[in-house]
């Protein structure tokens, strides 16, 4: 398994097989898909065929979503990556975090580490995130991250908020 990045406190890697359980924990959680436009709740045979789809992905693309981990304890915190949105053309940074793991500055020393990563690594030029705009804490956290306003729209039917970020 590849490491993606690394922070002082977190480890970010590819997916193996037997992340499941740690994914379904997150994945079954309202709470982490409340503000996230078009999820929903995922059973187990999902989230397996999600880190099948994940792990297929780091073969053909370099785009991916990654396990997130802390350094200190090994414990899985939630997920990070990047996906083409090919309706927009344009490449989407998400994370979710384990709501125990909440308000500890995860999401932003994640976020700017997987941003680098995008930029320089990926070659990305332009880095997109939408969410709920009702989610106050989601665009505190991108305007954490350096990102900026683009606009206000619809993805898949649902109102979100654009944030961008260029190289």
């Amino acid at each position: 398994m590849k490491i993606i990045a690394d922070t002082d406190r977190l480890i970010i890697r590819e997916f193996i097989f037997q992340d499941v359980d740690d994914l379904y924990r997150l994945e079954s959680d309202p709470r982490v898909i409340e503000y996230i436009p078009g999820s929903k709740v995922l059973s187990l045979h999902e989230c397996r065929r999600e880190i099948k789809k994940y792990i297929y992905d780091y073969k053909t693309s370099n785009l991916g979503r990654w396990p997130v981990f802390l350094k200190s304890t090994n414990e899985f915190i939630g997920v990070t990556g990047f996906r083409h949105l090919s309706t927009i053309r344009k490449t989407e940074i998400g994370t979710k975090l384990i709501p125990d793991y909440w308000g500890n500055g995860y999401s932003t020393e994640l976020g700017i580490a997987i941003i680098n990563y995008g930029l320089t690594k990926l070659k990305i030029n332009e880095i997109i995130a939408m969410t709920d705009p009702d989610n106050v804490k989601a665009l505190k956290s991108l305007e954490s991250l350096g990102m900026e306003f683009l606009k206000y729209g619809y993805y898949n039917g649902n109102r979100v908020v654009y944030y961008h970020v260029y190289k």
